[in-house]
Formats: structure tokens, sequence, C-alpha cells
């Protein structure tokens, strides 16, 4: 686990977010779930390339931090998180 980073309303760019905030953990946990069974849907459990994973992983950490950054004014528990996969 991390120590928020408020800079960037307390995402965690490499670990999990220990903040405060709900709504906003949940709807991250309900994303990386979904690329969780894409993931495994397209690769399957036994032959998918940890580089892959940690691709998907960091691109959704990027969408989240764009995210954030484009919406200064919207609480953190407030942020649509409409991720694309």
């Amino acid at each position: 686990m991390i120590v928020c980073d408020i800079k960037f309303n307390r995402i965690g760019l490499y670990g999990w977010s220990t903040c405060n905030d709900p709504n906003y953990d949940n709807r991250v946990f309900v994303k990386l779930e979904e690329i969780e069974d894409r993931l495994l849907d397209v690769h399957g459990a036994l032959d998918i390339d940890p580089n892959i994973v940690n691709t998907k992983v960091r691109e959704f950490q990027e969408f989240l931090r764009n995210k954030i950054t484009s919406n200064p004014d919207t609480k953190i528990n407030d942020l649509i998180i409409d991720y694309e996969l």
C-alpha cells in the first residue's frame, strides 16, 4: 500500500490508495476487476504475459490521473470512471 498523493487527488501511481474515498475506491476496484476479466478472457490464466498486465494497469492509472487533473472541481467520490477496455 502507498501513502495518499494529494497532488493527484490521492491516486496511487504504483499501488492501491488507502485514502478515505469509498465511492472512488469501489469504482476503481470494479474497473480493475473488469480489466482482469478481460485479460483472462483474451489470454487465459496460464498464458498471460505479466508485461501485458503491467501495461494495462498503467494505462488505467494514466486514465485516472488525466481524468482527475482535467476535472479539478469534481470531488473524487463523484468522479465518473468511464474507462473503456
